[in-house]
């Protein structure tokens, strides 16, 4: 990650098969994203863009969700919330 934490996630394995996605949005923000990946130098095509963006958001999302967890007192020794265990401990 650019801001050298660790992902808590591994969002991909080597084993991972691809899946298609199929997303509505309007024809303008598809245009004017084609636009950016083209002129980024960052991206080869559309898809490979939308896995990034995808990429770091779920790393994000999940970054700061085990920050909560972690200053939350009802965690579990395992790390699993204890009214997510679901088996009573």
């Amino acid at each position: 990650m650019e801001d050298g934490s660790m992902p808590v996630v591994n969002c991909e394995t080597k084993d991972d098969k691809d899946a298609n996605l199929s997303v509505k949005i309007p024809q303008r923000l598809l245009e004017l994203f084609d636009k950016a990946v083209a002129t980024s130098g960052r991206y080869t095509n559309r898809s490979e863009a939308i896995r990034d963006l995808i990429r770091k958001f779920v790393e994000h999302y999940l970054n700061d969700d085990k920050k909560e967890e972690m200053s939350s007192s009802s965690l579990h020794p395992s790390g699993v919330r204890e009214e997510e265990r679901g088996d009573g401990r």
